[in-house]
């Protein structure tokens, strides 16, 4: 069940860039552990069926703009402009559906051939989301606040971990810890854009 819940979180992270609720983790994990779908089957679920898909990406899903945005939500960055291309003609062309291309994506993450420091982020999601759901957390915002203030250095899985804690008592507590994610996340982006800057010089 527990490997279950990361890979799970992992597809929350990758669809909608946040971590599950607590509900809606038990009902997808219930829905697997009973043999009424699998991965496949809920992904095509969570791309054809789900409110919050066409809530994220639009009715008519823009081929460049939903990449971009996944490249995003798996790896924290953006495409490169060769991947970009042949994932836009193959969305354009038939010949992979939405769900797959996500699901292509973060097993390409996951990959030998990937970079490790793509999984180690997309690992260090899943498990903050599993923390997020396990709290009895159902706040959304939370959940997508949570998984921002997450990078590819591990510290930052317990450093968001603690602020689950602190937060999963009450609702203020949960305000309190809401705000102090993203505080958090802006010292990610702040670091980020001082490394970027560095390597520009060198």
């Amino acid at each position: 069940m527990e490997t279950n819940k990361l890979l799970l979180a992992e597809l929350y992270a990758a669809y909608f860039n946040r971590a599950p609720d607590a509900a809606g983790l038990k009902y997808w994990v219930d829905e697997l552990e009973n043999g009424v779908m699998n991965f496949d089957q809920i992904a095509s679920n969570w791309a054809n069926e789900q409110q919050e898909f066409t809530d994220t990406y639009g009715k008519d899903v823009d081929n460049d703009a939903f990449i971009t945005q996944v490249y995003a939500n798996v790896l924290g960055r953006e495409p490169d402009a060769e991947g970009a291309a042949y994932w836009s003609a193959e969305l354009q062309n038939g010949n992979i559906p939405i769900d797959q291309f996500i699901q292509a994506i973060v097993n390409g993450a996951k990959a030998e051939t990937g970079s490790a420091s793509d999984a180690v982020l997309l690992n260090n999601k899943a498990q903050v989301g599993v923390k997020v759901a396990d709290s009895g957390i159902d706040d959304i915002d939370f959940a997508k606040k949570a998984v921002a203030a997450v990078s590819a250095d591990v510290s930052t899985v317990e450093i968001v971990s603690n602020l689950v804690d602190m937060g999963k008592d009450d609702a203020e507590a949960l305000q309190e810890a809401a705000a102090t994610l993203v505080e958090v996340q802006a010292l990610i982006a702040a670091n980020a854009s001082d490394a970027t800057a560095s390597a520009t010089v060198l």
